[in-house]
């Protein structure tokens, strides 16, 4: 109590005798807490003088500074990127994008430790944190997005108290639903137009006033308004439009820029994307989305997440929601790049479908993992992943390192190949949702990650994330004519990969799975290497040792491309099939080529596109390119 009576002295200048009986309160609430853990402490603990409301006020202050510095940070980058793309900065918007991805954590590692020094042991004090949200909620007044300051309010409340579940006192919850912020009021460029001509895509490429060159923008222009006008009189609603609005700043994405809108049909809107790419010859329209799917792709949660730089992002959200009804409001925030609010919002419809008696949770579907305990609820379109206590043989790997495999996949570009995942901490469910033989089940696989109260079962951590088919239950039960698609882009999907650096280690069929759009997708990640830490050999140059340069590269894995069991499962016309398209796979020299280019530094596209949708004046510059683009 001495040493926090001598920092509110030093925060909260005023009568020290008051301080001091304040501060006795609280270390007497503390002991309290101590002797007493299972009931949480309320403002009648003894904090409810003026001299605490005043150390909550200043704490509420330091943490509303501390987040409008991360969103200051966030705003810098997102601007950024505009100027990157118009001067083909493509390594430093990759390494702006690896940044952004650390803004976050950073910005509440730095807060938690600054406040766990100024408060000491009276940061564990959940009515002084009482006292801090109520000061907190009313600097929220005037955001426009108060939503994700809350969110980052409950980032630090939870790393410092370590709030097992949700603690309503000291922790800001919505009920589910749409954003808050509609997309009215979003200041969307509109564009009134009697015809889909040449001239409205001009207008519309021109209100977003790029400060670089059109390799010849009549051309694209007249290209986009035929496949628009031929659009919409197939599905025969030309006459219901009234007008396009879209999104008013850019969104970018790699070497991409997209320019997002809508338009209203009857009762519904459409999606209107226009994508823009910036070669030496100048920008280019590269292609038009017109489908939902296709946008809804482009929007995945196996991509990277995009540069926007506006400061309404819950009413991009909504914006996004009205074209994307089927896509989670988690993804929308994410694929913006709010990971934290994604994460909210998932809870938010998790602990909602939970309170809806929804049915109990069981076993995944699929063969059980070696390294993963899988399990998924009927009510709710996700899987959840723990860590095994012991993992089955020949596995060899440690939970620390199955947590860093799934952090690389959070900062990689998942070319669309890679299963994004929502770690969980002190996640709290209800038991009834979960049947004696299950609860049994986990236990016995994975007891570090698992905890069963009387009302409650409480993971330590848990991985959550999209439920997707098993690809060798798909391939096992579907016709074959469907399968042959499926099998090829099963080969594309591990050559994606590749071209993104990432070597997916063990490639059976049950590592991978498909989406609803029938993409080929990979979720196993407890052996994903990098292709350039590799070392690719044949079998019969095993132990003949290597004459390539490099000092770590004994230390490399080693790698046979004969030994891939990527065929393992597949009937034999499948497999036939696969090794038509895809048997370079089992070839060093495939792999020792793909490491040259990306050690090089060599473009290799993966368009988040189908080459459909691209407009038709576009050149394919070798078979190579022809052949890969999706």
């Amino acid at each position: 109590s001495q040493a926090l009576s001598m920092t509110a002295w030093e925060l909260v200048p005023g009568d020290m005798d008051q301080i001091e009986r304040t501060a006795q309160k609280i270390a007497t609430a503390i002991a309290a807490q101590k002797r007493d853990d299972r009931r949480p402490m309320g403002v009648s603990d003894g904090i409810n003088d003026p001299a605490a409301g005043r150390l909550g006020r200043h704490v509420a202050r330091g943490i509303f500074e501390s987040y409008n510095d991360y969103l200051s940070h966030w705003h810098a980058l997102s601007a950024d990127a505009r100027w990157r793309f118009e001067q083909r900065q493509w390594q430093k918007m990759r390494a702006d994008a690896a940044r952004r991805l650390t803004l976050y954590k950073s910005a509440v590692d730095r807060q938690v430790a600054s406040l766990r020094a100024t408060l000491g042991a009276a940061a564990q004090n959940r009515a002084l944190w009482a006292e801090t949200r109520a000061a907190y909620t009313q600097r929220l007044e005037a955001l426009t997005d108060p939503q994700l300051a809350q969110t980052y309010f409950n980032s630090i409340t939870r790393r410092i108290l370590a709030t097992v579940g949700v603690d309503p006192a000291v922790e800001f919850l919505h009920p589910r639903g749409a954003p808050s912020g509609p997309a009215d009021d979003l200041a969307c460029l509109i564009f009134e137009w009697p015809r889909f001509d040449a001239s409205l895509i001009k207008t519309i490429v021109a209100a977003f006033r790029f400060d670089a060159r059109f390799e010849d923008l009549d051309r694209d222009a007249q290209v986009a308004a035929f496949r628009l006008e031929n659009h919409f009189r197939h599905v025969n609603q030309m006459v219901r439009i009234a007008a396009i609005e879209m999104v008013p700043e850019p969104f970018f994405r790699d070497r991409a820029a997209y320019l997002v809108g809508r338009l209203q049909v009857s009762d519904r809107w459409l999606p209107v994307v226009f994508v823009l790419q910036h070669s030496l010859r100048g920008i280019v329209i590269d292609a038009l989305l017109l489908e939902t799917t296709a946008v809804s792709i482009l929007f995945s949660y196996t991509r990277a997440d995009f540069f926007i730089n506006l400061d309404q992002h819950t009413a991009v959200a909504t914006f996004l929601h009205t074209v994307l009804p089927e896509k989670p409001l988690a993804e929308i925030y994410s694929a913006i790049g709010h990971h934290k609010h994604g994460k909210t919002e998932l809870y938010r419809d998790l602990r909602n479908r939970m309170q809806a008696c929804a049915p109990p949770f069981r076993v995944a579907p699929g063969q059980r993992g070696m390294v993963m305990a899988v399990i998924y609820s009927p009510a709710f379109d996700m899987v959840f992943k723990l860590i095994k206590d012991r993992f089955d043989y020949p596995k060899e790997t440690s939970r620390g390192a199955v947590m860093k495999k799934y952090e690389q996949v959070f900062r990689h570009n998942r070319a669309g190949r890679l299963v994004d995942a929502y770690p969980f901490r002190h996640l709290s469910l209800p038991r009834g949702a979960f049947p004696m033989p299950l609860l049994d089940r986990l236990l016995d696989m994975a007891a570090e990650s698992v905890a069963v109260t009387a009302d409650a079962v409480i993971f330590e951590l848990v991985y959550v994330e999209r439920k997707v088919t098993p690809l060798d239950l798909y391939l096992r039960h579907s016709d074959e004519t469907v399968a042959r698609r499926v099998v090829v882009d099963y080969g594309q999907a591990i050559k994606d990969l590749a071209r993104s650096n990432i070597f997916a280690g063990d490639m059976r069929l049950k590592n991978f799975g498909l989406t609803r759009f029938g993409r080929v997708v990979f979720y196993d990640y407890d052996e994903l290497l990098r292709v350039t830490d590799c070392r690719f050999m044949p079998m019969a140059a095993a132990g003949h040792g290597d004459t390539r340069p490099g000092p770590d590269f004994e230390a490399a894995p080693c790698v046979h491309p004969e030994e891939i069991p990527a065929t393992d499962g597949l009937s034999a016309p499948q497999r036939k099939l696969f090794m038509a398209y895809h048997g370079d796979l089992f070839e060093v020299a495939f792999w020792h080529n793909m490491q040259a280019k990306l050690q090089g530094g060599e473009r290799m596209p993966i368009l988040p596109y189908a080459e459909a949708d691209r407009l038709k004046h576009r050149p394919r510059r070798n078979r190579y390119e022809r052949r890969f683009i999706y």
